[in-house]
């Protein structure tokens, strides 16, 4: 009986098979997507792209014990730059805190904490003062949400949104 709940416990982290791409929508800016299309055990990666071109490599990990989620995030060439919490909400409310007596359904959505200063510190003194249209469009979507496309049904915690 422990090994057949162990295994369900094991399994209730895989993503379902039938996931082709997840894509996170900032509400900011609809340019600026992230789009996930490798998925793991427990991780999902993808890319932060800009007008379709992608500029950083982002991923999302499920914590194991108490739980919940990191993302971390890349440069292309798969140098690291920080990572931070992923709190999901649906609507305007808190995923993973909301008692289920209170829950509404609502659209998924998304917000990466510390996302700004991981983009604004990853910037070299002269572009943190003179920056790109590209950098300008990042650090200003940063700190807001990002909407999550129906290919994002298996993130934790923000499941009961279609319930």
């Amino acid at each position: 009986m422990k090994n057949f709940l162990f295994l369900l416990f094991f399994f209730s982290f895989l993503p379902p098979i039938n996931a082709k791409v997840c894509n996170l929508i900032s509400e900011n800016n609809p340019e600026v997507v992230i789009t996930i299309d490798e998925f793991g055990f427990s991780v999902v990666n993808g890319k932060l792209k800009y007008k379709n071109k992608p500029k950083f490599l982002f991923g999302v990990n499920t914590l194991m014990g108490y739980g919940g989620q990191k993302y971390s995030l890349k440069t292309l060439e798969g140098e690291i730059i920080g990572s931070g919490s992923f709190i999901g909400f649906v609507g305007n409310q808190v995923g993973r805190g909301t008692p289920v007596n209170k829950r509404i359904k609502g659209k998924r959505r998304g917000l990466l904490v510390d996302f700004g200063r991981l983009l604004y510190y990853h910037l070299d003194t002269e572009e943190r003062f003179n920056p790109s249209a590209t950098d300008k469009a990042l650090l200003n979507v940063a700190n807001g949400f990002f909407e999550l496309d129906d290919g994002c049904k298996f993130f934790p915690y923000i499941n009961w949104a279609d319930d």
